[in-house]
């Protein structure tokens, strides 16, 4: 939860509350601004689950290079499809996901990856919290 202000009577309110409690003017749902995209770690079946290289891209642009278990923060305008590839390594194989991040229904994504046979498994969702590795 963040604190926005209100666009009437100013006051700092919850930007998941419906109406400001303190003049009842309704809160809009900014539909833009910046998404936390979570690339959880993959865990080896060998016990090793050392950081594993990871790119998100839109539209041929990179725009996020990091590690697994870092957490990715990106301005979105607008629903923007992207793909989250995990590099193939020494340790783990590469995979990758894609799907449509809407920066107006959900500010928080996270990307669960498991180690498939010659292959990782990677799901892009929505959440509201993000869960320990």
């Amino acid at each position: 939860m963040a604190l926005i202000k209100c666009t009437e009577c100013g006051k700092e309110i919850s930007d998941r509350a419906s109406n400001c409690p303190n003049c009842g003017c309704p809160v809009e749902a900014v539909p833009y601004g910046t998404v936390r995209i979570k690339v959880s770690v993959l865990k080896s079946p060998t016990g090793f689950n050392g950081n594993q290289s990871v790119s998100i891209f839109s539209g041929g642009k990179t725009l996020w290079e990091g590690s697994s278990g870092e957490v990715a923060e990106i301005y979105f305008e607008k629903p923007t499809a992207i793909t989250v590839k995990y590099h193939l390594s020494l340790m783990h194989y590469g995979g990758e996901c894609s799907g449509t991040i809407d920066p107006a229904k959900s500010k928080k994504y996270n990307v669960s990856a498991r180690q498939g046979f010659m292959s990782t498994k990677l799901v892009l969702q929505p959440v509201d919290v993000f869960d320990a590795d």
